[in-house]
C-alpha cells in the first residue's frame, strides 16, 4: 500500500506527516526556499492540506497549525507516525519521496 492509500485508510493510530519545499519571504524581505513539515494531512484532487508543524524561525508570517495547501509535486518526503506502546510515538514508515502524485490513483491525477 502506498503513501496515499495508507492515508486514506489510517490505522489506529497512526499520524501522516509530509515535507513540503515552499518558497516564502523572509522578515527582511528576502525570498528564501525553506522545508516544512505538515501534520494532519489530508489528499484530494492531486493536492495535500496540512497543519504547519515546525515553523522556520525566519519567516514570521507562519503560524504552527496555519493550514498550507500544496501540490503532490511538491512534497519532498513523507512519514507515518505511531505509538510506540511506551507513551510516545515512533516512525513506522517514511522515505524520501520519488513523485508521490505518482502513487495517488489516477483519478486524482489532474
Amino acid at each position: 500500500m502506498n503513501f496515499v492509500e495508507q492515508l486514506r485508510n489510517p490505522g489506529p493510530g497512526q499520524q501522516y506527516i509530509i515535507k513540503v519545499g515552499q518558497r516564502l519571504t523572509t522578515a527582511k524581505g528576502n525570498e528564501v526556499f525553506v522545508y516544512v513539515w505538515l501534520r494532519k494531512v489530508l489528499y484530494e484532487e492531486g493536492r495535500f492540506t496540512g497543519e504547519l508543524w515546525q515553523v522556520p524561525p525566519e519567516i514570521p508570517n507562519l503560524k504552527a497549525g496555519q493550514v498550507i495547501d500544496c501540490p503532490a509535486d511538491q512534497i519532498a518526503d513523507w512519514a507515518i507516525i505511531a505509538p510506540d506502546g511506551k507513551g510516545g510515538t515512533m516512525v513506522i514508515a517514511g522515505g524520501f519521496t520519488e513523485g508521490i502524485e505518482q502513487q495517488a490513483p489516477k483519478e486524482d491525477q489532474k
